[in-house]
């Protein structure tokens, strides 16, 4: 979703007002936007200008593809609960599979620590940090349509929302950059298009081989430099050990039921207020028939 509402939102640009809607009809035929057609080549899995890949790499260390895949295991003798297929050797997946899996990883990748990497003649850390989807555990709330368009349309920001968001620009996706180097870093972890679909991991792909390269790119600021528009943000009252504020986002709990925090998921972002939801202050656009999905 995160990735449809990017390429929504750089190609159609910004609906102009949540409460007349956007001035793209989401009952109608969709079109392809032309902006696809220019940035095409950017949406391959190998390649000079293969997806979410930066440039300026030394390649020190492959890891196992598998490695890329959290539910599957990788190398020969660390089976998982649902996989025991590993071979010393690795294995080959399909690119439907490569292509998910890369985009959920930049996305929901955890820490920890990571085969070094060089990258501009830079060594890049062997511990590397969260990805910025997987601060605090936050639940990603978004409204749901009747059909995939009318969903990505209701969870478009309108221009006074991306004009408003803290310590950020509108910017543009990864795809649309020149150059994937470290001169362009800042532009990418400081913007709004560039933080929907992050480059938290470099990560290089090779066509039908069992191996990957893996290591940390960006690092992109957290609470309460900048927030996510699709987390709900509140305050806890005190500051928290190791933490700058007192913000914090709400969190998926296994042990409690979404409902419980009905209040706060239901609360809506003010464009003068650091709480709320930023992405759904635009809900009275929705229809009858309209939910809300977590």
């Amino acid at each position: 979703m995160r990735l449809l509402i990017c390429v929504a939102q750089a190609a159609l640009g910004n609906p102009k007002d949540g409460r007349t809607g956007s001035h793209v009809n989401p009952t109608s035929r969709p079109r392809r936007p032309v902006t696809l057609d220019t940035w095409q080549h950017r949406f391959n899995l190998f390649g000079r200008h293969a997806f979410c890949r930066w440039t300026g790499w030394t390649l020190n260390q492959t890891l196992w593809l598998t490695s890329l895949i959290v539910s599957l295991a990788s190398g020969g003798n660390n089976p998982t609960l649902f996989d025991h297929g590993s071979t010393p050797g690795g294995r080959v997946q399909t690119e439907a599979l490569l292509a998910l899996n890369l985009l959920v990883y930049q996305m929901f990748s955890c820490g920890g620590t990571f085969s070094e990497t060089v990258w501009d003649n830079v060594p890049t850390p062997r511990h590397v940090l969260r990805s910025p989807c997987v601060e605090e555990a936050m639940a990603h709330t978004l409204l749901r349509g009747r059909n995939i368009v009318e969903t990505v349309h209701l969870n478009l920001l309108t221009e006074e929302q991306t004009n408003s968001l803290p310590n950020m620009e509108r910017g543009r996706p990864c795809w649309e950059e020149t150059r994937l180097g470290r001169e362009s870093s800042e532009k990418q972890t400081s913007s709004f298009l560039g933080r929907l679909v992050p480059v938290s991991r470099a990560i290089r792909l090779f066509k039908d081989s069992p191996s990957i390269v893996l290591g940390e790119a960006l690092r992109y600021p957290q609470l309460p430099e900048q927030r996510d528009p699709f987390g709900t943000v509140y305050d806890t009252g005190k500051q928290r050990m190791g933490k700058s504020t007192s913000l914090t986002y709400l969190s998926v709990n296994p042990e409690a039921a979404a409902w419980r925090e009905l209040a706060s998921i239901l609360s809506l972002q003010v464009l003068d207020s650091k709480r709320g939801r930023w992405a759904h202050s635009t809900c009275n656009i929705c229809g009858p028939n309209t939910g809300t999905g977590v």
